[in-house]
């Protein structure tokens, strides 16, 4: 399977967690499935963790996509 370097991968929260607080996409986990959100990432007093509501369960995260710009010739 061929894979872009210059896109953005998904990395399992298993893996690694973010290294900076922002926003990121994440994948959140059901029974049922899984959808694509935004959850902010936070880092304090040397502990980490995502700003969630609920059960929710993050399995998944990558960097925010750049916005898009229009091309002019």
């Amino acid at each position: 399977k061929y894979v872009d370097s210059n896109e953005p991968q998904w990395i399992p929260v298993t893996e690694r967690l973010p290294e900076e607080e922002g926003f990121y996409l994440v994948t959140l986990g059901y029974k049922h499935g899984a959808e694509t959100n935004i959850r902010y990432f936070k880092i304090e007093n040397g502990e980490s963790y995502w700003s969630v509501w609920g059960n929710e369960n993050i399995t998944a995260w990558m960097p925010k996509p750049e916005p898009y710009k229009e091309v002019t010739e």
